[in-house]
C-alpha cells in the first residue's frame, strides 16, 4: 500500500479508534479538536476518498 501523508494518517486514526461510524462532519469535528487544526469538511471528504481509494477504508461498510 501506497504511503500515507501525517494528514491522512490523521483522519484514518479517528476513523479506526471510533466505535461507531462518523460522518466527515463528526471526524473533521475531532481533528479540529484534537490537533488544533481548523479544516473544512472539504478536506476531511477528500482525504477519506483518497483513503478509500487506496484501500485503507471502505465507506460501504456500516
Amino acid at each position: 500500500m501506497q504511503t500515507l501523508s501525517d494528514q491522512e494518517k490523521k483522519v484514518l486514526k479517528i476513523i479506526k479508534e471510533s466505535e461507531q461510524q462518523l460522518t466527515p462532519e463528526e471526524i473533521t469535528a475531532e481533528i479540529n479538536r484534537r490537533y488544533g487544526q481548523v479544516w473544512p469538511v472539504q478536506v476531511t471528504l477528500t482525504f477519506m476518498a483518497r483513503l478509500e481509494k487506496l484501500g485503507y477504508t471502505d465507506t460501504n461498510k456500516q
